[in-house]
């Protein structure tokens, strides 16, 4: 199956009444784009520390990560930290953000299970699920992934876990526990659950870096304008002095 989406689609309305009810604020359409900005960025950091690696192919617009987003040139937390300094979100609601994402693709790229590969007479070679997210690329399972049961008990906490009709009624249990506490405790607990899932991009070619260089190559360097200095005040005789204009 193949599924199209905007990089801003990924955090549904859904991520928008949650920040709304956890600081009694609406979610600023600018927060909302720079949370994705910032994950772009993330990638696009990866992508030059990868073409720095002398083990990697840098003429490569494969990218192989290691759980979701994350990859040896780039872990999850500084991916969140880039979120939460990007956008001013609080730290629980930066987190969400980013685990409402991965959680998205996550469905997305294991929608088909095995028993509908079997059904379908090949499962030897079940069908790749994908998602072309818009500015991104193209997202898959990697190749090292868990079981079908292990993707099928990942799908099971997320729906689980944004249950809306659960989710709308989070509330403060006690003076010194806030919503974005106990969101922030739900986090942790289901990420606790879930295991890694790596994923396989294809990036778009201004994402995607050949090799690290210059920008601007000294030895072939030449100004292509002329430099016109002030007139010298030593010069009484030159027109364009102010005593002799």
């Amino acid at each position: 199956m193949r599924f199209e989406v905007h990089l801003l689609d990924l955090l549904p309305e859904l991520f928008n009444s949650l920040v709304r009810r956890s600081r009694r604020t609406a979610l600023l359409d600018i927060e909302r784009e720079t949370v994705c900005e910032a994950l772009l960025n993330s990638i696009r950091w990866t992508v030059l520390r990868r073409a720095d690696d002398p083990n990697t192919n840098p003429n490569d617009e494969l990218l192989n990560t290691t759980d979701r987003f994350a990859s040896p040139w780039m872990s999850r937390h500084e991916i969140l930290n880039r979120i939460e300094h990007s956008s001013g979100l609080h730290r629980p609601l930066a987190n969400l953000a980013l685990f409402i994402i991965e959680a998205r693709v996550d469905l997305a790229i294991t929608a088909s299970t095995s028993s509908d590969a079997t059904s379908s007479g090949d499962a030897s070679t079940p069908e790749r699920d994908e998602i072309v997210v818009t500015s991104l690329g193209t997202i898959a399972r990697g190749e090292a992934t868990r079981s079908e049961e292990g993707l099928r008990q990942t799908r099971e906490i997320y729906h689980q876990v944004f249950d809306f009709e659960r989710l709308g009624k989070i509330r403060p249990t006690g003076e010194s526990t806030s919503r974005l506490d106990q969101i922030e405790q739900l986090l942790e607990a289901s990420e606790l659950i879930r295991e890694p899932l790596p994923y396989r991009m294809v990036l778009l070619k201004d994402l995607a870096v050949t090799r690290r260089e210059p920008l601007i190559s000294y030895e072939s360097f030449s100004p292509s304008a002329e430099i016109f200095l002030p007139p010298r005040s030593d010069r009484p005789n030159d027109r364009r002095h102010p005593r002799n204009a």
